[in-house]
């Protein structure tokens, strides 16, 4: 395993969006400038983890856990500061791990072929945006996966990943895209070491009065 070069640690620190970083695990909301969650580190009902994007830091007012992208993947995954910046540095596609295609330009390609169905393994980031595009022009029945603690995060963690893509799609219109695309979410958790599935929703409408997704338990009559 290399030494990463410190220009590059440094382009990483400059470049790292530490909202999206822990967005991926992390259920955030915008609070002023800032956005604000439940810490991770520790069990709580009322938030008292915020996330500065401008300072690109996080602190915890309740367990007093702070730091940046990197502290944030070597305290929540476990990792060494090395594997760390390799993840940081493997999303920004610097230093070589670029790859040929980014997914989204794999998506639009995808829908330039005019398919059925698509099928993405995962959504991660900009790519959700093309997807959201190609699920709303006439390509339903497709499927993604995405990281989240539960049905609905998921619909919160996939709005958080549109909006990476700096299109200037506002907050309302973003979930009411996902709402005309997204029928049914299932999640899946790791239990006793097994994966079982843990709730199978279907998304009925957005709420833009009470900024809420309305979900409804799954029934094969529905």
């Amino acid at each position: 395993m290399g030494l990463i070069p410190d220009d590059t640690i440094a382009e990483i620190r400059t470049r790292a969006d530490i909202v999206s970083v822990i967005g991926q695990h992390v259920q955030l909301k915008r609070a002023g400038r800032n956005w604000k969650g439940l810490c991770p580190f520790h069990g709580e009902k009322s938030p008292s983890f915020n996330v500065s994007p401008d300072k690109g830091f996080y602190y915890c007012f309740g367990c007093q856990k702070k730091g940046d992208a990197f502290t944030f993947l070597m305290e929540y995954q476990g990792k060494s500061f090395h594997e760390a910046a390799e993840t940081l540095a493997s999303e920004l596609r610097l230093g070589g791990h670029e790859p040929f295609f980014a997914i989204s330009d794999l998506l639009r390609a995808t829908l330039r072929h005019r398919p059925d169905r698509i099928l993405v393994g995962e959504v991660r980031g900009a790519e959700a945006f093309d997807l959201l595009q190609g699920l709303n022009t006439g390509h339903l029945g497709s499927l993604t996966t995405i990281h989240a603690n539960s049905a609905e995060q998921a619909l919160t963690r996939l709005a958080h990943c549109v909006l990476t893509a700096n299109i200037g799609l506002p907050h309302r219109s973003t979930r009411e895209a996902i709402a005309l695309a997204i029928h049914l979410i299932v999640h899946i958790a790791r239990q006793a070491g097994r994966r079982v599935v843990t709730e199978v929703v279907s998304l009925r409408r957005y709420d833009a009065q009470n900024e809420q997704f309305v979900l409804e338990a799954w029934s094969s009559g529905m």
